[in-house]
């Protein structure tokens, strides 16, 4: 409703509350209390999964920052060597991301188009929205007719961000390379064309994606180290071959999703 000025002060008090959780759960695992430990981890990833359904990209940022936190306090307690197996088990099932995941991603491009599309919208119409920012009332000494093409730009080059977002849902790889050529491409004709909004808006999204891959490969390789602790456990070393934790340890060996 408020553009630009959307206030979203729970986004910073939840990734704070996660950090704090982390601090806990690893001065409890210090104590030998690892099942108390457990208690702050399911509470941290609450936090993951509640930020998850935000409509916003700031709120799919602190999401990713959340889940990087997380892997941090599993990391601690394997070189403490407190997590039990079960507790190990538990940690795999947490760190297993929907098959949708990407779709959150999606879903908060949508948001991010239509409020950019919304601002733009009302500058043409005269309309104020309450916004404070300077940039946008600067925009309005701007001709309309500049302003709308601006606007369809920017809305077509998003839906075609988000048509990228779907194959990389599909294929299970994000291609950094089609993705950068897309909004390098969207760059140049927003400054070529002088698009105040697009020339604002459009840097700043181009390495989103990115950051989805870094934190679905974080989860991916978490997995992948507990199911090698747990086969050292049982068998009293290491796997010759990562192919021998399969399927025992883990379902199927993890790829990169941007590779």
């Amino acid at each position: 409703e408020n553009g630009f000025e959307t206030l979203l002060p729970h986004l910073a008090n939840l990734k704070g509350l996660t950090q704090v959780l982390w601090h806990s759960a690893a001065i409890t695992l210090a104590r030998g209390a690892a099942d108390g430990a457990m208690e702050d981890v399911r509470l941290q990833f609450r936090l993951f999964e509640v930020t998850g359904s935000d409509i916003y990209l700031i709120g799919q940022l602190v999401h990713a920052a959340i889940g990087h936190i997380i892997v941090d306090g599993l990391t601690a307690g394997l070189h403490l060597g407190q997590w039990s197996d079960e507790q190990l088990a538990e940690w795999d099932e947490l760190l297993t991301l929907d098959g949708d995941y990407l779709k959150q991603w999606e879903r908060c491009m949508h948001s991010e188009r239509l409020m950019t599309d919304l601002t733009i919208e009302s500058v043409i119409n005269g309309v104020d929205l309450g916004g404070g920012e300077d940039f946008v009332k600067d925009t309005k000494w701007i001709p309309k007719q500049w302003l709308v093409k601006d606007m369809i730009f920017y809305d077509t080059t998003m839906k075609q961000y988000t048509e990228l977002i779907r194959e990389a849902a599909d294929t299970g790889r994000i291609d950094r390379k089609k993705i950068s050529l897309h909004f390098s491409k969207a760059e140049a004709t927003s400054e070529q064309k002088m698009y105040p909004f697009s020339r604002m808006m459009i840097p700043a999204l181009g390495k989103t994606m990115a950051k989805a891959g870094r934190i679905m490969n974080k989860f991916s390789a978490a997995r992948l180290g507990i199911a090698i602790e747990r086969y050292r456990r049982a068998n009293g070393d290491l796997p010759g071959d990562l192919s021998e934790l399969v399927p025992d340890y883990i379902a199927a060996l993890p790829s990169d999703t941007m590779t």
